[in-house]
């Protein structure tokens, strides 16, 4: 029994919720969450959606294509089909692999969360625009980083300005996540792109997915569409970056989550300190390293993220109560909302995520 399990599973069979006991699920019908996935692709005008969700009883993983959106005129098809094996960006659902890794280096003793990270790294400074802000950047650690209290934007990655202050309030920032996957880096010897596939993407058979474009995306990655339609290119990052440029798959993105799930190969205490409640973000739910927590009165505890690179998007999330996972991604720049409709086709829910029910 893996280790989320075995903290949780008497609270999930004595809370009244819809959760049911490991053992008690009953099979999903694949072909009415098809219809109903393309339901919410079609209300909120997607291309595609691409899905993956697992059970003690059930792996379902399928693709729906809105023939509607591609029939329209100026619309380009796609180079392939669409399939489980088409390549999504990931967007911020890039980040939660790093907390893995982070807490592995501790592990190693490579490591120290509340080392300041330029120790790590002394080119880190460069990155800052002026002296005020180096002096500020000398505070930054790498639990800052994983909790979001750097103080950094969420869209400055060089000639940065420090407008915040290190480690005092939440500020969700991509650029700080970067900070910490460039340390890594130096501390290693090597790029994102290498070294996660020796921590992760190899060690588990994520064989598709990287940091970093490689050249069977020319073929196999979806187009990006923006609001109007129009075809955006794939984008071909000129360097890996661990808030953003992830690549892959939902089928090989939910190995990962499956992998943390049943406890990856961390140690007790690092396996606590992920999902630690560290504190409680502004949209209601509990911050852990980078995984966000709901405490959800029909799901139980929810570990999930979301991704958002404007033309791409999606969302992951673990529901170890119930030992299920989901995670889906789309190919469209949309503000119609689609995540909660989504998650309640295949947990049944009738209440929001706390940090989605503003939406």
């Amino acid at each position: 029994m893996n280790r989320l399990i075995s903290i949780l599973l008497i609270i999930a069979c004595t809370a009244g919720s819809r959760i049911e006991c490991a053992g008690q699920q009953s099979a999903k019908n694949e072909e009415a969450l098809k219809a109903r996935v393309l339901e919410i692709v079609k209300e909120a005008g997607l291309p595609s959606m691409q899905v993956t969700y697992t059970s003690p009883t059930d792996t379902i993983s399928f693709v729906v294509v809105n023939e509607k959106f591609y029939a329209l005129e100026g619309r380009p098809q796609e180079t392939l089909p669409l399939s489980t094996n088409t390549i999504y960006q990931a967007a911020s659902i890039s980040k939660p692999p790093m907390a893995y890794i982070a807490l592995k280096l501790v592990e190693e003793g490579r490591l120290k969360l509340d080392r300041p990270l330029y120790k790590y790294w002394k080119d880190m400074l460069d990155l800052f625009a002026d002296k005020a802000s180096r002096k500020k950047a000398k505070k930054i650690t790498p639990f800052m980083t994983l909790v979001h209290t750097t103080g950094l934007d969420n869209k400055t990655y060089k000639d940065i300005v420090y407008e915040g202050t290190p480690g005092e309030g939440y500020r969700y920032s991509g650029p700080g996540i970067h900070l910490l996957d460039l340390a890594i880096g130096h501390i290693l010897g090597k790029d994102l792109r290498f070294y996660s596939k020796d921590y992760i993407f190899d060690k588990i058979g994520m064989q598709h997915s990287n940091y970093f474009w490689q050249d069977e995306y020319d073929w196999t990655a979806a187009r990006g569409y923006l609001a109007n339609g129009k075809w955006r290119y794939t984008t071909t990052w000129k360097e890996a970056n661990a808030a953003y440029t992830l690549r892959t798959t939902s089928e090989e993105y939910t190995r990962f989550m499956r992998w943390i799930m049943d406890g990856a190969d961390l140690s007790e205490e690092s396996y606590e300190l992920m999902f630690k409640e560290y504190f409680v973000t502004p949209s209601g739910d509990y911050q852990g390293l980078v995984w966000r927590k709901d405490k959800h009165p029909e799901m139980g505890t929810v570990y999930h993220h979301s991704g958002n690179n404007r033309c791409y998007k999606g969302w992951m999330g673990i529901f170890p109560d119930s030992q299920e996972t989901l995670c889906f991604f789309t190919n469209y720049e949309t503000k119609k909302e689609f995540i909660n409709p989504m998650i309640a086709a295949f947990m049944g829910n009738e209440i929001p995520l706390t940090a989605r029910r503003k939406l």
